[in-house]
């Protein structure tokens, strides 16, 4: 693990934030919103750990179907998120959509799908993301939720504009609630999406533009839950070599100590309930070494005398009949 992150699509990148604070270091591709062109992008193979973004949704939108006369930009870049993959290879990517989106499907990557909903993170905005995750040993994200849903309840944040501020639950329903494109609008959109309200304020965009680019990206809290998810899910890629390593003397101390149990013990070892209860009183006896300091060695030394006893029970449980 290298920590170098790519972000395409990335716009005014929470995402990407959100990756920064969990330690991450991101590299932003080219986006329209900065005159860039995604189709042009090529990366180098083998450089970035991973690979983050949000295609454009509009295509698979269920608002398309409101003024259908309002033709769509960008079409399915879908394709171009895999491919820019397929070029990179890194160990993993994230792609985020809206639940009607298709699964973006690269060779060699097994893709895990989750839909995540900003108010399971306590917060009162109903914004659902699906997320696909993409390894090749098939690691799948676990979030962070809250245990209770926020009493508030706000609707989405879109990118044509707020709902009407002091606008009702029943009425942030209503489509003429919607697509207000105020100052104070914008304010409220930028709280909902968990940002800081002057986020913008130097920003070279209209104050049209600025509901834009906050409606188009990802929540701070949904960023924040989801790249904490990723780096539980992959910190196993590298984990497994270092402890590996360090199990090394561990297994050699156990098996010594299993071999020398087996050799002490063995004829009075005659059942599970006593070799479960010599497992307790070893257990013990790693409790009292970390307890009164008596020095790693030592407390290392109980650890692999219980996990000796413990194999010993393994084996008598489970040996051919």
């Amino acid at each position: 693990m290298n920590n170098l992150v790519l972000s395409i699509f990335p716009g005014i990148d929470i995402m990407g934030r959100a990756f920064e604070e969990e330690g991450y270091c991101v590299v932003r591709g080219p986006d329209r919103l900065w005159g860039g062109d995604i189709k042009r992008f090529h990366p180098p193979a083998g450089v970035f750990e991973g690979v983050i973004g949000g295609p454009p949704c509009q295509q698979f939108s269920a608002l398309r179907f409101i003024n259908k006369s309002k033709p769509m930009k960008w079409g399915n870049l879908i394709p171009e998120f895999e491919r820019v993959v397929s070029e990179a290879q890194p160990d993993w990517f994230v792609m985020e959509n809206i639940k009607a989106a298709p699964l973006p499907s690269v060779d060699g990557y097994k893709v895990d799908r989750t839909l995540l909903n900003n108010r399971w993170l306590g917060c009162s905005q109903n914004r659902v993301h699906r997320f696909s995750f993409g390894t090749k040993n098939g690691a799948k994200l676990v979030y962070d939720v809250a245990l209770f849903e926020s009493p508030e309840w706000a609707a989405r944040v879109c990118a044509s504009g707020s709902q009407k501020p002091g606008a009702t639950r029943h009425e942030q329903n209503k489509l003429r609630f919607h697509g207000w494109k105020t100052a104070a609008g914008l304010r409220q959109s930028l709280i909902l999406q968990g940002l800081p309200v002057d986020l913008l304020d130097d920003a070279p965009f209209t104050l049209k533009g600025k509901h834009g680019v906050i409606g188009n990206a990802v929540a701070m809290p949904m960023a924040r839950v989801l790249a904490k998810a990723v780096r539980r899910a992959t910190s196993g890629f590298t984990e497994k070599k270092e402890v590996a390593n360090m199990n090394g003397t561990l297994i050699q101390i156990v098996e010594t100590e299993e071999r020398r149990g087996q050799a002490k013990w063995g004829r009075v070892d005659t059942s599970p309930t006593i070799l479960l209860n010599a497992a307790t009183e070893e257990l013990g006896e790693v409790a009292h070494a970390i307890n009164h300091e008596e020095g790693r060695d030592k407390a290392s030394q109980e650890i692999a005398e219980t996990i000796g006893v413990l194999s010993r029970l393994y084996n008598m449980l489970w040996a051919p009949q």
